[in-house]
């Protein structure tokens, strides 16, 4: 029977952590192309056939794994042919979008101000509602990996802090914070960088980079992070899974 470390000591799983640790165990190709049976999954978590239905389903949704009728579950093959590869389909963060990696967070700027017309407009909120302002320089295993400017509503995001802010936000907004991170918005556009980002992702001056905008929900459809993206393409490779009707 697997059982899965949380705070405060061993729990049984459900549905959302099963399917965590079964993307973990993805990353770190412990299955070879295949996953169990369904029968062996409700075996290996001591859990009810749902809760593995259930867990299968966020992983099928995410693109990790598809169904063969009558043959099983296979693994899709973007999911392990390379660490630095980011599932714009999977909302978990990087920390644990790419386990085989360490990812370390330096704070640029960390600061509070009143949201004006147009952060308001992106928000749905009231103007002059506070926001927090995070811009941070993600490394992958020491290399530059992309600059982070992220925006939260301090309404919904009650508190941040810079030690906060060093790791995993998304991490300490669902653990933390108990919060249901639900979908996204996201729009993927070319960006000509400035002098300064260049220097801080380590690329030539002129150069330009993907940047991805997001746009965070929460299950109630509150909108509780914007973000600009900014990623150094000599480490990274944008993956979505895509599936006929």
């Amino acid at each position: 029977m697997v059982l899965i470390q949380r705070d405060g000591g061993f729990k049984m799983v459900k549905y959302k952590e099963v399917a965590e640790d079964i993307q973990k165990r993805i990353y770190a190709n412990e299955f070879n192309g295949k996953l169990p049976t369904e029968q062996a999954l409700i075996e290996m978590y001591d859990v009810s056939r749902n809760t593995i239905r259930s867990a299968i389903n966020i992983l099928v949704k995410r693109g990790s794994i598809h169904k063969v009728q009558g043959s099983g579950l296979y693994i899709n093959r973007k999911t392990t042919d390379d660490k630095t590869i980011i599932n714009l389909s999977v909302k978990i963060g990087l920390t644990r979008l790419l386990p085989k990696s360490t990812i370390t967070s330096e704070v640029l700027d960390f600061h509070i101000f009143p949201a004006d017309a147009a952060m308001a407009q992106e928000f749905n909120c009231d103007p002059e509602t506070l926001i927090y302002r995070v811009k941070r320089l993600r490394m992958i295993d020491g290399k530059p990996l992309a600059i982070e400017n992220s925006y939260y509503n301090k309404d919904i995001v009650k508190y941040l802090d810079k030690n906060i802010v060093k790791n995993s936000i998304y991490s300490y907004i669902e653990n933390d914070l108990k919060m249901d991170i639900r979908f996204s918005d996201e729009y993927i556009s070319m960006k000509r960088l400035s002098d300064e980002e260049c220097h801080l992702l380590n690329l030539n001056q002129g150069s330009s980079c993907l940047m991805i905008k997001e746009i965070n929900f929460l299950r109630n459809s509150a909108i509780f992070n914007v973000s600009e993206t900014l990623y150094n393409s000599d480490h990274i490779a944008l993956y979505a899974p895509v599936q006929r009707d």
